[in-house]
């Protein structure tokens, strides 16, 4: 299982691998399946598969009953484990150049304020135009004498 990956997603993944196995006339047993998804699991699942492990006859329990429980659970961790907050970089504006930017970033939204455009699009075209902006900034302070590169 991925790091970023939700128990429905690796379970659909799992069900696929499971699928071309019996393709390829491969076939194994509940219990397999079971531990096979236990091994799989990244290590902040550590605590909750020592518990299954513990508490639960590995052989005899199914792999939608495993899923179920492991759903149950991704929603506490979820619920209890702080958001990655994304950290922001604020520039200083002066004059004209702020103004361009304002414009061009209202130019790229639609009226409703959504974008027609793909994101990945979208932001590297704001880093392409950021980048020049601040290419821009650079000469205008090393011609003043305030910025040496």
């Amino acid at each position: 299982m991925k790091d970023d990956e939700s128990i429905e997603q690796m379970y659909s993944r799992f069900q696929t691998l499971v699928s071309r196995f019996q393709i390829l006339k491969k076939s194994y047993v509940a219990s397999d399946h079971v531990s096979k998804i236990l091994r799989n699991l990244p290590s902040r699942w550590r605590p909750k598969v020592a518990a299954i492990e513990e508490a639960k006859d590995l052989n005899t329990l199914s792999v939608e009953d495993l899923v179920s429980s492991l759903k149950v659970h991704e929603i506490g961790l979820n619920e209890y484990e702080p958001t990655k907050k994304v950290k922001s970089i604020a520039l200083p504006s002066k004059g004209k150049s702020s103004e361009a930017f304002k414009v061009i970033q209202s130019e790229d939204e639609s009226p409703d304020g959504d974008s027609d455009e793909d994101p990945t699009e979208k932001m590297t075209m704001l880093s392409n135009k950021l980048e020049y902006l601040a290419k821009k900034n650079r000469k205008f302070l090393s011609k003043r004498g305030g910025y040496k590169v």
